[in-house]
């Protein structure tokens, strides 16, 4: 967790999901099999009245079955873990690797919903869901995204740890996406979604956000890893993101 203490003013937010992560094992028949879902972007404009501490969760792409950092969903065996999402909140604990508090949670500004991990099956079709966007998208085989209102869990996406089942996990998002939990040779997880906090988005809270309307961001949208989004470099586009997420704040 990484604290920024910001002056009264204007800061244009940006954040980037992280990706799914990839099988790199050979399926049953030889064959390789990827496809992980890819990590969505967020932005919106924070109009600051007084210096305020702001705290930058920055979503871990999985590396191995164990869930991204910050809400990735874990995988069994050699089943590929989800993406973690991206996220500015108003609590934190500066240094801590802990993300699943109530404070945190309650308090997210802006989330890049994290990429579902990829199958484990030479089918591409079953690849993992994008994140980010209203709507995570849903894997190749139907695993649900988060959206606005619901999901696997609120910030945190679905494992696919049953005994055998070696399918990807969930995305991280403002709500995680869900994961195929049937045992055998499984699908990649669904996206988590994104979220901008506004005054027309915070009915999309649920009971115990610790915001108030002095947070709500302007000029905002977020998009899904499966169009093209700004680059982290600011240098044209990419279509979804890869790797580990990224945070951007910029004084306007």
């Amino acid at each position: 967790v990484q604290a920024v203490r910001l002056l009264p003013g204007k800061y244009k937010l940006e954040v980037w999901g992280s990706s799914g992560g990839e099988n790199h094992q050979t399926c049953y028949n030889g064959s390789f099999s990827g496809h992980a879902g890819k990590g969505g972007y967020s932005t919106g404009t924070l109009t600051l009245s007084q210096e305020t501490t702001l705290y930058v969760y920055v979503g871990g792409s999985s590396k191995s079955s164990s869930g991204g950092w910050n809400g990735g969903g874990k995988a069994n065996t050699t089943g590929p873990g989800g993406g973690g999402s991206t996220d500015i909140s108003l609590y934190g604990n500066e240094g801590s690797t802990e993300w699943n508090t109530a404070d945190h949670l309650y308090s997210r500004l802006i989330v890049a919903g994290g990429g579902g991990g990829s199958s484990h099956t030479h089918n591409p079709e079953w690849y993992g869901g994008s994140g980010g966007g209203s709507n995570g998208e849903n894997s190749g085989y139907g695993d649900q995204g988060g959206t606005q209102t619901s999901g696997y869990q609120f910030g945190i996406g679905e494992d696919s740890s049953k005994n055998g089942n070696k399918s990807g996990g969930g995305g991280g998002g403002w709500y995680g996406g869900r994961a195929y939990t049937s045992g055998g040779w499984g699908p990649g997880g669904g996206g988590g979604s994104g979220f901008v906090y506004s005054s027309s988005t915070a009915s999309n809270y649920p009971s115990g956000c610790k915001l108030n309307s002095s947070f709500y961001l302007t000029n905002s949208q977020t998009i899904s890893g499966k169009n093209e989004i700004p680059t982290t470099s600011g240098s044209g586009t990419e279509c979804g993101h890869s790797g580990n997420g990224y945070a951007l704040i910029t004084p306007q």
